[in-house]
């Protein structure tokens, strides 16, 4: 995204800049994704061992950190790349996902190993990834929309379904993905939750809200679903056909992240800072400046971004360290980024 583009979203409300978002990302197509896979060839696959990597000035160090009920990753991305992204983590720690912008057409997704080597996966405009609990494979929104499964191992990968869709998708525990389907830009104002069968590519839709912003899987099996209604964002506890509202954000808030146990929510309001909700129907409490909030697994810890640094903040408020570069908490299953 260019500077004077970042510059007028700023001033955009939340639920704008997510459509503008979802407008820049989706692809000319018709309808809500019915899950078929187009057939192409694979994305082409470049291997580099760490030694290559550090000839090539493409390193990228992974440093793991014990911290008291959470595991922290921090990620050194090569000195000279600009506007590169983490993705997602792997739950042990192994490898990550990063890439460029997702409004690059000539991007890579990289997969960077703890031992140094990397896989150059030719996915360009790489919106969203996750890993499956294992972390040996990865599911990859690219910038058509498209959902790939993506072999952590060997970089080899297949279309699972076009969509399009968008945000960041996650495995269930059955192995499906939950993702979130856009419409057309015919009718751009939809995104709905649906699981995407990786053996068919078949779509079922699991909530009719018609703007839901991100998904969040729950430990007892329950998803928060970060939606858009008249008067602005809410957060949503969905069990089976059971949808109730567990916190009002407001209309400014973007970048709303859930804790597992769907007690804690996280979320940036504007250009005020990131805030806290510490329970359900309790007010937001202002944590700091920053952005881009996530929780850790049990929502004591919070990862918010400070530029090109991290601050790691305790849920009252008090800062326990600072880290350069960025990071994401580990030893979570799914995957540890929203």
């Amino acid at each position: 995204m260019s500077a004077s583009r970042r510059a007028a979203a700023r001033h955009l409300t939340g639920a704008v800049r997510r459509l503008l978002l979802l407008l820049t990302l989706l692809p000319l197509a018709t309808g809500i994704a019915i899950g078929v896979a187009s057939a192409e060839p694979p994305p082409a696959v470049a291997h580099l061992n760490a030694a290559d990597a550090r000839r090539s000035g493409v390193s990228v160090a992974l440093l793991p950190h014990d911290l008291p009920g959470a595991r922290l990753l921090t990620v050194a991305p090569p000195a000279a790349s600009t506007g590169t992204r983490l993705l997602a983590a792997a739950p042990d720690g192994s490898s990550v996902a990063l890439a460029d912008s997702p409004f690059s057409t000539d991007g890579e997704l990289t997969i960077a190993a703890a031992d140094g080597a990397q896989l150059r996966v030719r996915l360009p405009g790489v919106s969203g990834a996750a890993f499956a609990p294992g972390g040996d494979r990865l599911a990859v929104i690219d910038g058509a929309g498209s959902v790939w499964l993506v072999d952590a191992r060997s970089g080899e990968s297949r279309r699972v379904a076009d969509g399009p869709f968008v945000g960041s998708p996650s495995f269930e525990t059955d192995g499906s993905l939950l993702l979130l389907a856009a419409s057309s830009f015919e009718a751009p104002y939809r995104s709905q939750p649906v699981l995407v069968a990786v053996a068919d590519g078949t779509v079922t839709p699991i909530s009719d809200d018609e703007l839901v912003y991100a998904i969040f899987p729950l430990a007892d099996g329950a998803r928060a679903l970060v939606v858009h209604e008249r008067g602005g964002t809410v957060v949503k506890r969905l069990s089976g056909a059971d949808s109730s509202i567990v916190a009002e954000l407001g209309p400014d808030a973007t970048g709303v992240t859930v804790s597992t146990d769907g007690m804690r929510v996280a979320f940036q309001r504007g250009e005020g800072g990131v805030f806290l909700i510490d329970r359900p129907g309790a007010p937001p409490h202002r944590v700091g400046d920053g952005s881009d909030p996530t929780l850790s697994p049990d929502g004591n810890l919070l990862l918010v971004r400070r530029g090109a640094s991290t601050t790691l903040f305790s849920a009252d408020g008090a800062v326990v360290a600072e880290y350069e570069g960025t990071a994401a908490f580990i030893g979570c299953a799914g995957g540890c980024l929203p």
